[in-house]
């Protein structure tokens, strides 16, 4: 009988050496300051917990980054950079508002 059993999964492609197909899931039981602090720095990254958690354990076996890692790096630095563009536009138009103020004040006042 085991030695059916060794020629059907071999007929299957399912001998010693074959993996197991795995979900992708697994379940980690973490402390709730942990699991606050990692979802912090996930927000900090801009990713989801998920793929910070994917993307640490990914440089932490490989030492490489992930050329999906790279990508939401540069996605992160961009927003960042994008943010302060903004806060440099909405700076220059409340000093154009405010100059534009100046210069109608003044000229009521040469008038008056």
């Amino acid at each position: 009988m085991h030695e059916s059993i060794a020629s059907k999964t071999d007929e299957l492609g399912m001998n010693e050496t074959t993996k197991p197909r795995r979900s992708g899931r697994f379940v980690l039981r973490i402390g709730a300051d942990l699991h606050d602090a990692l979802i912090d720095l996930a927000k900090d990254q801009g990713v989801s917990l998920n793929q910070y958690l994917q993307n640490l354990i990914a440089r932490h076996l490989g030492g490489v980054e992930t050329a999906e890692y790279a990508y939401q790096q540069a996605q992160a630095r961009n927003l960042a950079r994008m943010e302060k563009y903004s806060e440099i536009y909405l700076k220059a138009i409340e000093k154009q508002a405010l100059a534009k103020k100046t210069i109608e004040l003044a000229s009521r006042e040469q008038h008056t």
